[in-house]
């Protein structure tokens, strides 16, 4: 019997951690998997170069799958960094979608996004296209991004937000009873993002903190205006000295006010950048806590939060406001700080610095937490469970007649 196989595309796959869904549909189900990612990506982290052999996936140098899954690399256009939105697939990609050797095709991409429109317009008739999107907000598109959309929602088969708010807004913006939805999270490799004390020992004797010392809190993302950074640096420049150390793991735009912070802070805070994610498990490791403050605005609210999912994952407990998906994300094993207006942002900064002691204070009720979102990961969110509900949703979409 011919194995199922399945066309994954989306820039996001330039990370050799995003194909882990390959890999556990070939290894456990048997499935044909080709992995299409750009060669090169230009990003807010800078450029990035394909990694063509993590998580087991060969280079297939042609356009022809072997059994198994591979790796496939394309000459992407990308006309400008900052405007994913613009993107569109080389041949390479368009060959492979309109091959029609694939019974699904699994689309990584916002609707309307001018790759998403070229894949939808290449469609052969025996293939399922599944759409993946994190759009948790109403949005409205000029041209030539509405026409995009337009041709992704009417070729669509199914329909895959990452979240339940992703999954509110695509139900009150379009009419989906034809299409099959199904929230499917992005998955997280829960042999790397384990506890490992050996790696948080290592990481605190490099930032030079000797233990045993007050509690470390930390941040891991971007550092940018809706990641709440600015509420961290006044917590941080509130708090009572000794009671907890901050560190900061990223990269972005507010880097000069982190470090202006780190110096006011001297041997308690210290700020990091240039941290690969293949790395990231280790420096998450090395934390007692994680904090997560984003800040929903009028144009967008946290889509999913996959630090959160990490953290949880190496037996961190997580604090986090209820922006977007992160409730949905964290669930009981996390505490959430309720989002104030601007101007109660001295009594939000409170809200936060009470949450923070609360479990600085209790080594047990950390502990809890940790094990709790650990629980919640490998019930939700490891790649194994991912790929099985990958194996039901093929199993459905050929069981119902085509239109």
């Amino acid at each position: 019997m011919t194995p199922p196989r399945m066309l994954s595309l989306g820039h996001s796959q330039v990370v050799g951690s995003n194909r882990r869904l390959a890999y556990e549909l070939a290894m456990a189900y048997g499935w044909e998997v080709v992995v299409v990612a750009p060669r090169v990506w230009k990003g807010e982290w800078g450029r990035m170069t394909a990694d063509p052999v993590e998580v087991g996936l060969p280079h297939c140098g042609s356009s022809r799958p072997s059994h198994g899954a591979s790796l496939v690399l394309d000459d992407l256009v990308q006309p400008f960094a900052r405007l994913p939105q613009l993107i569109r697939y080389g041949r390479t990609a368009l060959d492979l979608i309109r091959s029609g050797r694939f019974d699904l095709i699994r689309l990584e991409q916002e609707p309307y996004v001018l790759a998403a429109g070229q894949t939808a317009r290449a469609m052969p008739s025996n293939s399922f296209l599944a759409v993946a999107t994190y759009q948790n907000l109403l949005k409205r598109y000029p041209p030539p991004f509405s026409w995009s959309e337009r041709a992704t929602i009417s070729r669509a088969d199914a329909w895959l937000p990452y979240g339940q708010t992703a999954r509110n807004a695509l139900a009150s913006r379009y009419d989906t009873g034809r299409i099959l939805v199904r929230v499917l999270p992005p998955g997280v490799d829960h042999h790397r993002f384990a506890p490992n004390p050996a790696a948080a020992r290592t990481i605190r004797q490099r930032l030079g903190w000797s233990e045993p010392g007050p509690p470390l809190i930390g941040y891991v993302g971007r550092f940018v205006p809706e990641k709440g950074i600015d509420l961290l640096i006044d917590l941080m420049d509130r708090r009572e000295p000794g009671r907890f150390r901050g560190l900061f793991v990223g990269g972005g735009p507010l880097e000069s006010q982190l470090r202006a912070l780190e110096s006011r802070h001297q041997g308690a805070v210290r700020v990091v950048t240039g941290v690969g994610h293949e790395a990231i498990a280790g420096w998450i490791n090395a934390l007692d806590l994680l904090v997560l403050p984003s800040r929903t605005t009028r144009r967008w609210r946290e889509q999913f939060g996959r630090v959160l999912v990490e953290a949880m994952a190496c037996g961190k407990p997580v604090i986090a406001t209820a922006s977007g998906e992160i409730p949905h994300v964290v669930g009981e094993a996390g505490w959430l700080v309720a989002e104030r207006p601007a101007h109660q942002r001295s009594i939000e900064v409170e809200d936060w610095l009470h949450a923070i002691l609360q479990l600085v204070e209790s080594p047990d009720r950390r502990r809890q937490l940790g094990d709790a979102g650990r629980t919640r990961v490998l019930d939700r969110f490891a790649w194994p469970v991912i790929a099985a509900a990958y194996v039901d949703l093929l199993e459905h979409l050929r069981s119902q007649p085509r239109p």
